[in-house]
């Protein structure tokens, strides 16, 4: 029967049975729509002989297979292209299928294309009827939607900030999305098993408070939040997690499970509690000064009486003794005062010249106080005049910091070894660091802290340097000090290494070029475009909303020796350019899809330092269909599919 004589009204069983078998045909209009032709077979597939179509109106013949499709078709189907969707109706609600109009407008005639077609996804509901399965047009589209929606799925999944999950009810996992083997290795079997399996991951003293938020909060319908740290039991890193869930329970009543996300916020509570305790460490120093000063004046006048008796009894009287170690004691609690003075000074940046040997000595007075006295320190200098030029106040600000860090790693008695020596140009310097050694291209001065403490995981050792990144708790490491070090060894045009074995201790690399004598003391050195790569080894900043750290490229920048920063942070980036006194060659930028500042990072990079290379990846999306924003500002665009080698291979292009 021509589906031009099937009754709108009552009828619906039999369009039920027909419309998931409508076949595709095609026509040419006319700017009015007119038929001008259609192809082999077309007529019959809507039920009209071919030979009565020609001159007709298509919206007309349309409406008269459905008029209840009038306000959905326009008055002239030429007036312009465009798909339309047009719903057969069911018994009560309409169906899942329809026809599918498309329209393609070419000089004077227009192109229209009839074919089954499912009801756009955002506004199907229930199943689909069963007649669908047997018409293939339909099939496919249902594959085709189904492969779209996975692949959608998977790439938000990867590049979401998160981890999702579902628990069962005995706190075991039934699913763990992406993230979390980076995150916490891998013991995704282990938490699949049983509840006790994720408890033992949780740190000591928050498990019992993640039984008792689960308990109190667990109620239908809403959904919360609290945050606890986990441990990871390969290398002891601690992570602070906030988990959002929500309960899911059945009609009856009864816990089914829940579903949630972990978000990483390790950094976010590490800033909290630097900067909680910021205003109070300001009042401190001040407090701080000004008891010095008074301490400072007490002492010299025990000082000043110990020396006058020391010098009026003769040395066999038995006081003699006595007042010679008081002296002695005043003039070396002098010297801890000025030390300690040093320290709450903040005026940084003034450069001159210094003997690396007078700064090193200056601080054993404090590194005596930083080590327990079961800690054996051993120092060695070279025992000759090695000027450089530098910030005094910033050296000791990274010595220090290097010092704590081995003091940190030290369980019970230790010992830690203080090395200065001069490296000639082209002799190796940093012989042993898992960093790599390196020819430096002038004289310069190599220190070494080492230490026989518990070293560091090889995992850990490409990310020691990077802002935020610390395994300790967050009331005991910021994640700066490392990372302070480095710039300020950077800033001087130097270098810095480590090499480290776990439970053997590790060795930090200090290198520092020799002054030459032209340079300008206290004034900064204006910024330039400055070739801060060391042979072999090229600079590049790498930036993305995920910690760039971890991608394969970066893995396989480094272990071809290529110099490496990687940001995750808009701010942090741009201080960074701001700050640093030796520029990158090359930003690459990884776009994952959902990162609002990277147009406005490539355009800042452009503007500010327009020496600066910029690479950009789009990943998630095709280039093709990406803004020319982006790529009109980039020097060079590269796919996201892009094998880890071949993106070095173009980035190897854009270096010196």
């Amino acid at each position: 029967m021509p589906l031009s004589k099937i009754p709108v009204e009552p009828a619906p069983s039999k369009k039920t049975r027909l419309t998931p078998h409508f076949e595709t045909c095609q026509f040419v209009l006319s700017r009015d729509g007119e038929i001008l032709r259609c192809a082999q077979n077309s007529g019959d597939k809507i039920g009209y002989p071919e030979a009565s179509l020609q001159g007709r109106n298509l919206r007309q013949i349309l409406l008269e297979i459905l008029p209840t499709w009038e306000p959905l078709l326009p008055q002239n189907l030429g007036d312009e292209s465009s798909t339309l969707f047009l719903p057969w109706p069911g018994d009560d609600s309409p169906l899942c299928t329809g026809l599918g109009l498309s329209r393609l407008t070419l000089e004077d005639k227009v192109y229209v294309t009839l074919s089954p077609k499912l009801v756009p996804i955002e506004t199907r509901s229930g199943d689909c009827p069963e007649g669908v399965m047997s018409n293939p047009e339909l099939v496919g589209q249902l594959w085709r939607e189904s492969i779209t929606s996975r692949k959608q799925l998977q790439n938000y999944l990867h590049n979401f900030p998160g981890i999702f999950f579902r628990q069962r009810p005995d706190l075991s996992f039934s699913y763990v999305g992406p993230g979390f083997t980076e995150k916490l290795g891998d013991f995704t079997g282990k938490i699949f098993k049983n509840g006790r399996g994720f408890l033992e991951l949780i740190f000591e003293e928050d498990r019992a408070f993640y039984l008792a938020e689960i308990e109190k909060k667990s109620h239908p319908g809403d959904t919360f939040s609290f945050s606890y740290r986990l441990r990871r039991p390969d290398n002891e890193n601690i992570i602070y997690l906030m988990d959002v869930r929500t309960p899911q329970y059945t009609e009856a009543g009864q816990l089914m499970g829940y579903d949630g996300v972990w978000l990483d916020i390790s950094r976010q509570v590490i800033a909290e509690n630097q900067l909680a305790g910021m205003a109070w460490r300001e009042h401190l120093a001040t407090l701080t000064c000004g008891l010095l000063h008074d301490f400072s004046n007490i002492v010299a006048g025990i000082f000043s009486l110990s020396e006058l008796y020391s010098a009026s009894i003769d040395k066999d009287h038995p006081w003699y003794q006595g007042m010679s170690q008081i002296k002695k004691g005043s003039l070396e609690a002098q010297k801890l005062v000025r030390r300690i003075g040093e320290l709450n000074r903040n005026l940084t940046g003034q450069r001159g010249f210094h003997n690396i040997e007078n700064l090193v000595k200056d601080q054993l007075d404090l590194l005596k106080i930083i080590y327990p006295k079961s800690t054996q320190v051993r120092i060695s200098l070279p025992g000759e005049e090695l000027p450089v030029f530098l910030d005094d106040v910033s050296f000791r600000q990274m010595i220090l910091n290097l010092a704590l860090n081995a003091r940190d790693a030290i369980d019970g008695a230790g010992e830690v070894t203080i090395e200065v020596k001069k490296v000639n140009s082209g002799q190796i310097a940093f012989t042993d660091a898992d960093t790599g050694s390196f020819n430096p291209e002038r004289d310069g001065v190599e220190i070494l802290i080492k230490d026989n403490g518990r070293g560091i995981h090889s995992e850990h050792l490409e990310s020691i340097f990077d802002p935020y990144f610390t395994t300790k708790e967050a009331d005991k490491g910021s994640g700066f000090g490392l990372y302070n070090a480095k710039l300020f060894v950077e800033g001087c045009s130097g270098r810095i290494g480590v090499n480290s074995e776990p439970g053997r201790g590790s060795t930090f690399y200090v290198y520092l070029p020799l002054a030459d004598f032209t340079e300008i003391p206290g004034k900064d050195e204006p910024k330039k475009p400055t070739n801060f790569y060391y042979k072999g080894r090229p600079n590049l900043l790498v930036y993305a909303t995920q910690d760039p750290s971890k991608f394969d490229c970066v893995t396989l920048m480094r272990q071809r020796e290529w110099e490496v920063i990687t940001f995750d942070n808009f701010d942090e980036i741009t201080k960074y350019l701001q700050q640093a006194d030796c520029l990158p060659n090359v930003l690459f930028l990884v776009y994952l899809g959902h990162d609002s500042q990277a147009d406005t990072l490539i355009s800042h990079v452009r503007k500010k330092y327009p020496f600066i290379k910029t690479a950009l990846q789009i990943t998630g999306r095709n280039p093709d269909e990406f803004s020319t924003d982006y790529s009109d500002r980039a020097d060079m665009v590269l796919h996201g599919n892009m094998k880890s080698s071949e993106v070095l291979k173009e980035l190897a292009g854009l270096l010196p």
